[in-house]
């Protein structure tokens, strides 16, 4: 039975319980884990927060980072790497963040045939090409999932801007995704399943390609319509419904 190794964070909306419960109903071994950030300790600790204060994203158009953080934001970081509710808001580059929980995987979990690792993180993080770009998941090892990202990443339609811009933002639309959105669980199954598929994709020896049926899970969602069509209705295109059962079944 494959094995999968969640490490969890505190956050508004999501059932860390129910995710576990889904994957365990389709036939994965499932460990549901603490973020070994909670664990930091003395001088291991302050390495970690002046390393998180050094890898803040201060520009969203230039790529340069904090290199130089003041002792303020690394007592923040301290701070805030002990904190059940962390607080939210700051960006990070997403591929020196991912290197963090790099230290924390097991020589055991490195085995992609017997086991698959994701980790969810409750900070924005973002990649950059042209400019900096807020991301849901970063495909690597491990797999990252950022739960705010699911918020702030996907581009809404403009009429929430201008509502916004306006003030008169709606509470609740179906179209777009809000801090303790009940949809969220369902959101984030769908990316844990995105991360198991770019896992299968590196034992098979292939490259990891999206889907380009809308409405298939493994579309890469650029907007919170899409997000909501696609992942939270957790469906798949006929292709990829047929290797996720030969996943689930080996």
């Amino acid at each position: 039975m494959k094995k999968i190794h969640l490490y969890k964070v505190n956050y508004e909306g999501v059932n860390f319980i129910e995710i576990k419960e889904f994957f365990e109903r389709e036939g994965f071994e499932v460990f549901l884990e603490e973020d070994p950030l909670l664990k930091l300790e003395g001088e291991e600790l302050n390495k970690k927060a002046e390393y998180l204060a050094k890898i803040r994203v201060l520009d969203p158009l230039k790529r340069y980072l904090n290199e130089n953080p003041f002792p303020v934001e690394i007592d923040y970081e301290r701070r805030n790497l002990k904190n059940l509710k962390r607080k939210k808001g700051i960006v990070y580059d997403g591929l020196k963040f991912l290197k963090i929980y790099k230290e924390f995987i097991s020589p055991l979990q490195r085995d992609l045939e017997s086991s698959f690792t994701i980790f969810f993180t409750d900070q924005l993080l973002a990649t950059y090409s042209d400019r900096w770009h807020l991301r849901v998941i970063l495909f690597s090892f491990p797999v990252l999932i950022s739960i705010p990202g699911v918020i702030y990443a996907p581009a809404k339609d403009r009429d929430y801007y201008i509502a916004k811009s306006l003030k008169s933002l709606p509470k609740y639309k179906d179209y777009y995704l809000i801090e303790g959105d009940e949809r969220l669980n369902r959101i984030l199954i769908s990316y844990v399943i995105q991360g198991i598929f770019f896992y299968d994709s590196i034992l098979k020896r292939r490259d990891f390609l999206f889907c380009e049926d809308k409405n298939c899970i493994l579309y890469n969602s650029h907007f919170q319509r899409e997000v909501i069509n696609a992942q939270y209705n957790l469906s798949f295109c006929e292709l990829h419904k047929n290797e996720w059962d030969k996943i689930i079944k080996y």
